[in-house]
């Protein structure tokens, strides 16, 4: 939890430091090529997750044959992922300089390519399975901690080179450096902690059976992510690709929090399946309740917050305006319906549901490609961002009643009353504080507003979560109590 507060914390700083020092293109440039470089990492095709969900029952069940099976299949299918994500990376860097209109040059863009890609590739051939190896045994905690410190490392590095005032290219270096400096550590560590760990066993092609459908869920999910700036890059430039990506900043930061926290979860609740299914349901059930009433308070609190927000930190942006007040409005409603669906999202990968609801993710995917294109034209980031909420609610929606209905054998009308109507909730305060918010005479004032704000968010949200859960929450501070007393 701490590493994904500090890495918002610098995810927020670092792009203004871009901004500042290499203009609006430059900064839109990097967000466009890192969203190409994520849809070349569909190359994966779900073998990372249908991967975890076959290693949860072996570790379980300590088969250490099965796992050096899986974990061996696993390995092979990277490294020949590797190969053609290493062919066509070179081709999009021969490509992208032609096709998208900039001023930076030709030389430039394909070495910052280049640059970019260098930590997929390293984690095709070498730490990709052995990440997949620490979190299906419940390790996370040993990423989140190397992460942490790789993304202290490298974004540090990147502020001190900017400030010192060294030239784009020279920052991306030492980020790439400090990608190949993170392979080395999780080999040492692997090799230290899982002694009985045989890569040469005979794959297990038949554990990591479900890739294709997992991979149906993976690549619907990464292509529905980032198609906004895919589109947005197609269609207008990247200065309003820049625009984008500083308001998607803040909802996404915040959104990693809370998914990290439901993440840190997974091996728990993989393994609990297959211990006590009954358990595993009211436990998710209790689970989701808190995790819905987090996401709403947490998003309700950024939609009020950002355009305060937004006109002190882009006061010295001048290449394109970047306060724009419909904005925080949508982003708020699509990032809390991508969000507030993470409990099902956890309820499917751990339970291995990728079949049964891999038609349901490519309609979501479909829906938001052809009206994101549709609304683009004419409607620029507006377009694409309706496009996406519309996508998510459908598929939000969907979840909830398939995984109430077949993975926790629960009633879902209830949940989907209280995601609608928070979403709701979440609008109108963001509406409502255009009126009411004043701006805030600098950060700090920024902070105790935003302290305030989340204060009156969560008690408001106490009362709209009890009419809904007054059973779980009941029960919920029934066992705080308990635990308290001991």
């Amino acid at each position: 939890m701490f590493s994904k507060v500090v890495t918002l914390i610098i995810g927020i700083i670092l792009p203004k430091l871009y901004i500042d020092s290499f203009g609006s293109e430059v900064n839109g440039l990097l967000s466009s090529i890192s969203n190409i470089l994520i849809y070349i990492n569909l190359l994966e095709a779900g073998v990372g997750s249908a991967s975890t969900q076959a290693l949860y029952k072996a570790i379980k069940e300590k088969k250490q044959d099965d796992i050096n099976g899986i974990l061996a299949a696993t390995d092979k299918f990277y490294k020949r992922t590797g190969i053609f994500f290493f062919l066509i990376v070179c081709i999009l860097a021969i490509l992208y300089p032609v096709c998208v209109e900039s001023e930076i040059s030709y030389l430039l863009v394909v070495v910052l390519i280049l640059l970019s890609a260098l930590p997929s590739a390293l984690r095709y051939f070498f730490q990709g399975k052995y990440t997949i190896l620490l979190n299906a045994d419940n390790r996370a905690y040993v990423l989140n901690t190397l992460t942490l410190v790789i993304n202290l490392a490298t974004n540090l590095s990147k502020a001190v080179l900017i400030i010192l005032g060294f030239n784009v290219l020279a920052v991306q270096i030492v980020s790439a450096f400090i990608s190949v400096l993170q392979m080395f550590i999780i080999l040492v560590y692997i090799k230290h902690r899982y002694k009985k760990l045989d890569l040469s066993a005979k794959p297990d092609e038949l554990a990591i059976s479900k890739k294709k459908y997992a991979m149906v869920h993976m690549v619907t999910a990464t292509i529905f992510s980032h198609i906004d700036v895919l589109v947005l890059t197609l269609f207008t430039n990247l200065k309003v690709v820049s625009v984008y990506t500083v308001y998607n900043m803040i909802y996404v930061q915040l959104s990693q929090v809370l998914k990290g926290i439901s993440n840190s979860l997974n091996a728990s609740f993989g393994q609990l399946y297959y211990e006590d299914r009954e358990r595993f349901g009211n436990m998710y059930k209790l689970f989701a309740v808190v995790y819905r009433y987090l996401t709403v308070t947490v998003m309700a609190t950024a939609g009020i917050m950002t355009l305060p927000f937004l006109k002190l930190y882009t006061s010295t942006f001048h290449d394109i305006n970047y306060v724009d007040k419909i904005l925080p409005l949508l982003f708020v409603s699509a990032m809390y319906l991508e969000t507030v669906r993470w409990p099902e999202v956890l309820g499917i990968n751990t339970t291995g549901h990728f079949k049964e609801t891999a038609l349901a993710a490519v309609m979501e995917m479909m829906i938001n490609l052809v009206l994101s294109v549709a609304l683009a034209v004419k409607f620029d980031i507006y377009g694409v961002l309706v496009a996406t909420t519309i996508a998510l609610l459908y598929r939000t929606l969907e979840m909830i009643h398939f995984v109430n209905k077949y993975v926790i054998f629960k009633k879902w009308k209830k949940d989907m009353i209280y995601v609608l109507f928070s979403w709701l909730f979440s609008l109108l305060m963001t509406y409502f504080s255009y009126v009411i918010i004043g701006e805030p005479q600098g950060y700090l004032a920024l902070i105790l507003l935003a302290g305030e704000v989340f204060v009156i968010v969560s008690v408001a949200q106490v009362f709209l979560s009890f009419l809904f859960y007054r059973i779980e929450l009941l029960y919920i501070v029934k066992k705080v109590v308990e635990i308290t007393k001991i």
